[in-house]
């Protein structure tokens, strides 16, 4: 988020901008660790309007203008059904995301399911919803690719470089104190992620960003598995698995994992998954898990993003709070960001239901679609 923000101020001409990294690389928190799904799929006008925006700058702008190298794996994403509530929810859905302008998705017959994925069991699916426009791409490409466009618009990026306080000197005057210094600015944004909640309780402001633990799962090569295949979801379970080099990437959230700060990968939830992972492909029986790793997801009460200002707080700006869906709204957070720190305002899109004040008000977003 502050790497995109930061991008799209420069190219409008504010370059006099800085980026705090506390650890050694940028994105070293949870963007690295995520599994890179970009999908329209949601539940929420809101959050169909972030994903349609950031979809199409990873689709047509992210290699023309940042990163040559980068690819958008345009597999598409499948949510299938197995039950006659869940299928209700997928229409649902489908019904909301095609009123706001996601026309790609379509209804799949489970023997059309068959066709995409043939080795998956349609015994008891009823049905699936499919976007062909939906996809994943690299963290990696993304970070190095902001990193080295914003260093060559002038802005300074400075890792191993922990903010331990922001104060405020009158309305518009800040320090952020740092273990090597203090910065003066008039405006910060806080991209904090996972970290919000506690961080942005230390500088007096309440929050609700909790951060949870998300373990990813690799298998080893499965020379059957297509490479082609969606990122698919049992949205009974929540299990879902994609493409991953020569095999494939797996997880499941475990609703019992309570918050923490912890990010080693959780073997023992394992055992978990993969009885529901041989029950929706049973050839997955032969897979051997090789590799894992554990991410933050920055949750909400409603499990969706607060952006813009903070509230009796001139200057004060905080991107935080997607709930796992951090990497594929970054396109659309950093313009409207961007927009809201250069002009006071948004023109391109509306976030103004994203507002922190929506908790206290009782307007919530209510995301469904978290995985």
């Amino acid at each position: 988020m502050g790497l995109f923000t930061a991008w799209e101020c420069g190219i409008r001409g504010e370059t006099d901008i800085v980026i705090l990294e506390k650890r050694s690389f940028l994105g070293a928190g949870s963007t690295q660790k995520s599994a890179g799904g970009v999908r329209a799929q949601f539940t929420t006008a809101a959050n169909v309007g972030l994903s349609k925006y950031s979809q199409d700058f990873y689709r047509r702008r992210f290699a023309a203008e940042i990163n040559p190298y980068f690819k958008y794996s345009q597999n598409g994403y499948l949510f299938f059904a197995r039950s006659a509530e869940k299928l209700r929810a997928l229409d649902v859905a489908m019904a909301l995301q095609r009123k706001q302008g996601v026309e790609a998705v379509r209804r799949l017959s489970p023997e059309q399911v068959r066709e995409i994925l043939p080795d998956l069991n349609i015994d008891d699916v009823l049905g699936a919803n499919y976007s062909p426009e939906d996809g994943f791409v690299d963290p990696g490409d993304i970070v190095n690719g902001l990193d080295t466009s914003c260093r060559r618009l002038g802005i300074r990026i400075f890792t191993d470089t922990e903010v331990l306080a922001v104060e405020s000197e009158g309305d518009f005057s800040h320090r952020v104190v740092t273990g090597q210094g203090t910065i003066r600015t008039e405006k910060v944004l806080f991209a904090t992620g996972a970290w919000s909640g506690e961080f942005l309780r230390r500088c007096g402001v309440e929050i609700p960003v909790e951060p949870y633990r998300r373990s990813l799962y690799i298998s080893g090569p499965l020379p059957w598995f297509p490479k082609t295949a969606p990122f698919t979801f049992d949205i009974v379970t929540g299990t879902h698995f994609r493409p991953e080099s020569a095999g494939i990437l797996f997880l499941k959230i475990n609703p019992d994992e309570p918050a923490s700060f912890n990010e080693e990968p959780d073997w023992d939830w394992l055992e978990n998954i993969i009885p529901d992972l041989i029950h929706v492909m049973p050839r997955l029986e032969e897979a051997e898990v090789i590799d894992a790793w554990a991410g933050l997801y920055a949750m909400t009460p409603d499990h969706s993003a607060i952006l813009g200002p903070l509230p009796g707080r001139k200057g004060r700006f905080v991107a935080t709070g997607f709930s796992g869906h951090g990497l594929m709204h970054a396109p659309a957070v950093g313009c409207s960001m961007a927009e809201l720190l250069l002009d006071g305002k948004t023109s391109t899109l509306d976030v103004s239901a994203y507002r922190l004040e929506r908790f206290a008000e009782g307007d919530l977003i209510h995301e469904a679609a978290v995985f």
